[in-house]
């Protein structure tokens, strides 16, 4: 049985942040989201992330939030790229996890729920979501506790559009 997602939130930031070795972005990005991609390029290969709210916003609006915590978790993940990124392995995989009302990722959370397949991608994209926290604190009309964000992580991959 397929569980139903109300209020899902499918922020696809990702395809602009996709880095090729030339340095140029995929997808159309305004000025400010350019300069930030360009300032995380990689040597060789590329890498894309999307992020997607799975929690119901009750009507509040969550794409500034989305945005920076998607940038924040970029910044540490490509700092910290695998080196085996550069031979041009390719792989993907999907991590889900909470954010707490303060902000704070418990541990416990985050969850590889479709592993790439190689060892140092899958380390790598759960530490930058574990190194990332805490977050801004969720917005205040936003009633629950917390939210559920699941990352797809692409290593030499184009992300997959909706």
């Amino acid at each position: 049985m397929r569980k139903k997602r109300l209020g899902h939130i499918g922020v696809m930031v990702m395809a602009a942040m996709v880095m090729q070795t030339a340095g140029t972005a995929a997808g159309s990005l305004n000025a400010k989201m350019q300069e930030q991609a360009a300032d995380a390029q990689l040597k060789n290969g590329k890498a894309g992330l999307a992020i997607e709210m799975m929690s119901d916003a009750e009507g509040v609006d969550f794409n500034s939030y989305l945005h920076t915590t998607y940038l924040t978790i970029k910044k540490i993940w490509y700092a910290d790229m695998p080196s085996s990124i550069e031979s041009g392995k390719q792989g993907s995989n999907t991590v889900q996890f909470r954010v707490a009302r303060d902000g704070k990722v418990p541990r416990e959370s985050v969850n590889l729920l479709n592993p790439s397949g190689e060892k140092g991608y899958d380390e790598a994209s759960l530490r930058a979501i574990r190194v990332a926290g805490p977050f801004e604190h969720l917005p205040e009309k936003y009633s629950q506790p917390s939210i559920v964000l699941r990352l797809t992580f692409y290593y030499n991959l184009e992300p997959k559009r909706n």
